[in-house]
């Protein structure tokens, strides 16, 4: 069939009941003309694709309802035409926050999870509570970091801390977070032998550092922490009780700390070699 019977066929299903437009079609066109109001257009032959997608579009909408679609298959849908993810993102952002944190909460109540609302007033009362506390040990001890830098790069600093303390993994706030899943009676105290915010308001105070101070300013606190989380592999010798222990070289991963051990095994068999781990804060004291 030519496009022009193609057009032809879709315009006049499209405006079946515009009677009084009359249609002209041409090679590369197809003109129609309104007497009533006077109006005319053209049509070339790429817009017969919207046309027929548009009527298509219709097509799909009245057997979905026609089936009476449930959500699951819905879902199932969009996951096949690879659609899911970015269905996901439009309806989040065209629907209002509010809703997308309630279901947020919802999730997390279906889980067994600390809720978003209650993440939120956790981390906001040890803002505050860090705040009052840190803000006389910075006085006391950093008096000229306060001054220069001001109280943005200081809110800054206790958002850092707070963060680190809440979120970091095998905080004492995440295996609160666990233990309050399995036993709803779980008791912070309980667990730390101390109350919330005095016990991370103590944390706090000795997480303050010049090192910590400078990256607030002028560098990345994410990585300053995650830096300091990092723990390293520490291929050793132990020489004798006159000499003692000493390292050999420090590893990222357990894997090449003991290809080397291995290697070194096989070419001096009397060695005695050990691998131990050490965290950031080690690494810098023994420097």
């Amino acid at each position: 069939m030519c496009i022009t019977n193609i057009f032809r066929k879709v315009t006049t299903l499209f405006l079946t009941n515009a009677k009084h437009l009359n249609f002209y079609f041409f090679r590369d066109s197809a003109q129609f003309i309104c007497y009533e109001c006077n109006f005319s257009d053209s049509f070339r032959y790429r817009d017969t694709h919207k046309i027929k997608h548009d009527m298509k579009k219709e097509e799909v909408i009245k057997a979905l309802k026609a089936m009476d679609v449930d959500g699951e298959t819905m879902q199932h849908i969009l996951n096949e035409v690879g659609m899911d993810q970015q269905m996901h993102r439009q309806l989040v952002l065209s629907f209002p926050a509010k809703e997308t944190e309630a279901l947020l909460e919802e999730l997390a109540q279906l889980n067994g999870e600390f809720t978003p609302s209650q993440i939120k007033k956790d981390r906001g009362v040890l803002i505050a509570a860090v705040s009052e506390d840190l803000y006389t040990l910075i006085k006391e001890e950093h008096e000229n970091w306060l001054d220069e830098s001001g109280h943005y790069s200081f809110y800054d600093l206790v958002v850092a801390i707070v963060d680190e303390m809440m979120f970091s993994e095998g905080s004492a706030y995440q295996r609160f977070m666990k233990a309050k899943a399995n036993d709803k009676n779980a008791d912070f105290h309980d667990m730390t032998d101390d109350c919330f915010d005095w016990y991370h308001m103590a944390l706090a105070r000795t997480m303050v550092t010049e090192e910590l101070l400078h990256e607030v300013c002028f560098g990345d606190t994410d990585k300053y922490f995650e830096k300091k989380r990092k723990i390293s592999y520490e291929l050793g010798i132990d020489e004798g009780e006159e000499i003692g222990t000493r390292t050999l070289k420090n590893f990222d991963t357990q894997e090449e700390a003991e290809e080397l051990k291995k290697e070194l095994e096989g070419m001096f068999p009397e060695m005695k070699l050990f691998i131990d781990t050490c965290t950031y804060e080690y690494l810098m004291g023994v420097k």
